[in-house]
């Protein structure tokens, strides 16, 4: 099969790094989840009317205070920066660009984008007296893993994000005469063909993440949009046809040229043939570990609710014994440990062997998407003056922090969010569900709200959140 690029080595070194941080993660904390019972012990509750009306206004006096600072600092930095730009004077177009060179949003890498080059496009826009775009493709979906989170709704890791986000819109959008428009880019129901995840879960996410852009009152530079919609209005009908019919040629060639490789009883020695292949091959490789705790296995839990599924302790366990169990030839796991306390170990290999079997399957379809959309070149096809961000360092694109500088390899959808207040100041973290409850964090959970069509339209997803017992965030249990 040709070979044809679509991850960066830097992406695929950040994300193989983070898929193996979190499989060692897996491997040695597996017993480390609050199951049962134990998590109505390990936790605390506050009522829905608090984090609207006390704690989304504290957030949001943060986020304008930080919209301040930020300005001050883009002016100040874009004038001593004037010979980057290779101006003798600063106008418009460099101080918008600089606003997009801030090492508190970016990870900035000069060889990927000049600021040439994007004092270039932002002048091209205010020529034309077109709002500055900013495209990042983004929250997609919390996927179905126990050891990411412990429900599909936003919780504070997504509403820092928007937040985040609104910072950068609003920075802009100040600086820019013709304003800016924050363009964020929910690409669930793009990769649920490769990961599965129902299609009623990715929009359940998206109406959460609607709801709390809504809630801290920045709609007017955040722009929310579903990927597939997006695109579908903007792309001539004949070429999203084009799209469909490459996107599944792509899937059938990767499985004529590797499905024979592939072996679910040997998984990390098939794995590494395939690597050795080729680039196509090496990004299957790559793509496998990236999305191995990101896909619905329909064998696993297909059919359940998905307030069941996180409150199903078995089911759960299972979950884990099969990422610790990834580096072992299928004869060999229940001689490990892994699977003791469970009934009929011959029944159990098998969901693991199926699991192995779809996570291979999502693989090949995340690289036939990627391929295709690459090559189609969606986005700026799409928008042609809009100035892509990334979540990981591409050439051209820009490299936005979606998180915080601590925690710039994680993305909100793949984890939970944290409260930190131990140091006088107030700080949200994001780690994985696995890594808090190890620490001892406790979930804090939306108290009981009655189902009624007023808490439906007022609370939204908290009221969803309290029914289901997922947490909107957690706490460190030393410090609060």
């Amino acid at each position: 099969m040709n070979s044809e690029k679509i991850f960066t080595t830097d992406r695929m070194r950040t994300q193989i790094s983070s898929s193996h941080r979190l499989i060692e993660l897996t491997r040695k904390l597996r017993y480390s989840l609050y199951l049962g019972g134990e998590t109505n012990v390990k936790s605390e509750c506050i009522s829905a009317d608090y984090f609207l009306d006390e704690f989304i206004p504290l957030l949001q006096n943060v986020m304008n205070k930080s919209i301040s600072q930020r300005q001050s600092a883009t002016l100040i930095r874009a004038r001593k920066l004037q010979n980057e730009y290779e101006v003798k004077n600063i106008g418009i177009p460099e101080i918008v660009a600089e606003s997009l060179f801030d090492n508190y949003f970016f990870k900035i890498k000069k060889d990927y984008t000049p600021r040439n080059y994007i004092r270039d496009q932002v002048k091209n826009c205010l020529n034309k007296e077109e709002k500055i775009e900013l495209l990042l493709p983004i929250l997609s979906r919390k996927p179905l893993s126990p050891i990411k989170n412990r429900g599909g709704l936003a919780d504070l890791a997504e509403i820092q994000t928007i937040i985040r986000c609104a910072k950068l819109g609003r920075l802009t959008n100040n600086l820019s005469p013709t304003g800016c428009k924050f363009t964020i880019l929910s690409d669930g129901l793009k990769y649920n063909r490769a990961c599965g995840t129902p299609s009623h879960i990715v929009q359940e996410y998206q109406n959460s993440i609607a709801f709390w852009i809504k809630k801290l009152g920045v709609e007017d530079v955040i722009n929310f949009q579903d990927y597939e919609s997006w695109i579908d209005k903007r792309m001539p009908s004949n070429r999203y046809t084009q799209r469909d019919k490459m996107y599944k040629g792509h899937c059938d060639d990767l499985s004529t040229h590797y499905d024979k490789y592939f072996s679910h009883d040997d998984l990390m020695v098939s794995l590494q043939k395939i690597n050795e292949k080729d680039d196509i091959g090496n990004q299957l490789y790559y793509t496998f570990f990236s999305i191995i705790t990101s896909v619905y296995y329909k064998c696993l839990y297909d059919g359940k609710a998905i307030n069941e599924y996180y409150t199903d302790s078995y089911t759960q366990s299972l979950y884990i014994a099969y990422i610790s169990s990834l580096h072992l030839n299928l004869n060999n796991i229940s001689y490990m440990g892994l699977l003791s306390g469970f009934s009929g170990n011959s029944h159990v290999i098998d969901i693991i062997s199926a699991m192995r079997d779809e996570a291979w399957n999502a693989a090949k379809r995340y690289v036939a998407i990627s391929l295709t959309d690459r090559k189609l070149d969606t986005i700026f096809g799409s928008s042609p003056n809009g100035l892509k961000l990334t979540i990981h360092g591409k050439k051209d694109e820009l490299h936005f922090i979606s998180s915080s500088s601590k925690d710039v390899a994680m993305t909100a959808q793949h984890c939970v969010g944290g409260l930190d207040n131990s140091h006088g100041k107030l700080s949200i973290n994001f780690r994985y569900r696995l890594e808090r409850e190890a620490r001892k964090e406790l979930p804090v959970f939306i108290e009981n709200l009655p189902d009624t069509l007023f808490n439906r339209q007022h609370y939204g997803p908290l009221l969803n959140m309290a029914n289901a017992a997922q947490p909107i965030y957690y706490i460190d249990n030393k410090n609060n």
